[in-house]
């Protein structure tokens, strides 16, 4: 016969509290053999912890929509959006950070502010470094009315929006005073979009050193999408053509822009809903492009997100990332979402690397990279040799950076 323990009034009283240490304890050790074979993460803006503060003395909700730069020099420049509470957050009060890095991503400096315009809304906004000048560029539009009072937008009256652009000559450390450039605007009375995201400087062909940021702008209703470019480093700005949409519909505008070995431009596009991601060519140094089409390997839940072009073992290799959804091993997010409620959260999560080798036409080769909140991201080239990869973290709140090496991404079969 077996005889049971009893225990004494008191330990029984204890033994839920074991219980739930034992739980958090087990969910630790899965939780670490789960992320081992992960890259290391680091944090560059935590929402609460910063020492920086927005309108009114109040301290920032969300660190939101980044852009990152690497300078001549090998330092990191991130540029985010410091957003105070409002009801409508894309219009929150808004304005420019900037934090440094000068140990490739490990510690940041404290945050500098870039820009202000007390009620008045930053937003979107795009930064490009200028290699040839040493100068890092941001251009950026401003709501004219005052976020506290959303429902004034509806009544504004003149332009809703106005350009500016700011630089920076020593890596970020200090900021020149914005200067509007409106003007470069393609309408009045619609809203300019710059980015949201990190745009280039031509390496080689007839346009080398030309500065490309990609954008669009919003006219009713749909919205368009084209890149902004300037020959004179970032003195003046013009607009490219609108890439033709055949498909008429309400496209989000933010998209990203890397160049190719052949020396075209690849323009990888925000889809409008739960799809996959759209592409765009261009052959004359982002004038004109291709009408968009879809990329079929790319399953996309409607959020920014990245590329950049690296040299891989004498290879030219296209990086994608993005999130794709509550299954991590998604395809066709139609197939697999369509239908289905999803929240933000649902969506934005889900951090996953695609490999390209043959320019953007197939994208064979996935790794997910974090398996949590993944919203907007930046891939960057770092001067010790890894790739960063900068992600929305935490519901929006947060700026993380997670590194890894190009053999990490191919160290097993990733086409699932």
């Amino acid at each position: 016969m077996i005889t049971l323990y009893k225990f004494p009034k008191r330990g029984r009283q204890i033994l839920p509290l074991l219980f739930s240490i034992l739980l958090f304890l087990t969910a630790c050790v899965a939780k670490d053999k789960q992320d081992k074979n992960l890259p290391r993460t680091y944090a560059v803006f935590i929402e609460g912890e910063e020492p920086v503060l927005g309108y009114n003395d109040e301290r920032y909700t969300q660190f939101r929509e980044q852009n990152i730069l690497v300078t001549n020099s090998g330092k990191i420049v991130a540029i985010v959006q410091g957003r105070n509470a409002s009801r409508w957050s894309d219009r929150s009060g808004q304005d420019l950070v900037c934090k440094i890095s000068d140990d490739h991503g490990i510690s940041w400096s404290d945050p500098i502010m870039m820009a202000t315009d007390g009620e008045k809304s930053i937003c979107p906004n795009a930064a490009v470094y200028d290699r040839e000048k040493g100068r890092i560029i941001c251009l950026y539009s401003v709501f004219q009315w005052p976020f506290t009072d959303a429902e004034s937008r509806k009544t504004w009256e003149g332009l809703k929006n106005r350009e500016y652009s700011i630089h920076s000559d020593d890596e970020g450390l200090t900021w020149s005073e914005p200067r509007e450039i409106t003007h470069t605007a393609k309408a009045d009375s619609v809203v300019q979009v710059y980015g949201s995201g990190e745009g280039i400087q031509l390496k080689s062909g007839p346009n080398k050193g030309r500065l490309v940021v990609p954008g669009g702008d919003f006219v009713a209703p749909h919205k368009r999408v084209f890149a902004w470019y300037s020959d004179d480093h970032g003195e003046t700005w013009k607009s490219s053509e609108v890439v033709p949409n055949p498909h008429e519909r309400l496209t989000p505008c933010e998209n990203a822009i890397a160049e190719l070995s052949d020396g075209s431009l690849l323009m990888n596009e925000r889809n409008s809903g739960i799809g996959q991601r759209w592409q765009s060519r261009s052959h004359d140094g982002g004038l004109t492009w291709d009408t968009f089409e879809m990329a079929p390997d790319l399953p996309s839940i409607s959020c920014n997100a990245s590329i950049i072009t690296v040299d891989y073992k004498k290879q030219e290799l296209l990086l994608y990332a993005g999130p794709v959804g509550p299954n991590p091993n998604v395809k066709n997010v139609l197939e697999e979402y369509q239908g289905k409620k999803l929240s933000s959260q649902d969506k934005r999560q889900n951090g996953v690397v695609f490999a390209s080798m043959d320019g953007g036409k197939t994208w064979q080769h996935r790794k997910l990279i974090v398996p949590d909140l993944f919203a907007y991201s930046s891939l960057m080239q770092l001067a010790d040799g890894k790739i960063g990869l900068f992600y929305e973290a935490r519901d929006h709140k947060d700026i993380m950076l997670v590194k890894f090496t190009v053999d990490w991404l191919f160290e097993e079969n990733i086409t699932n």
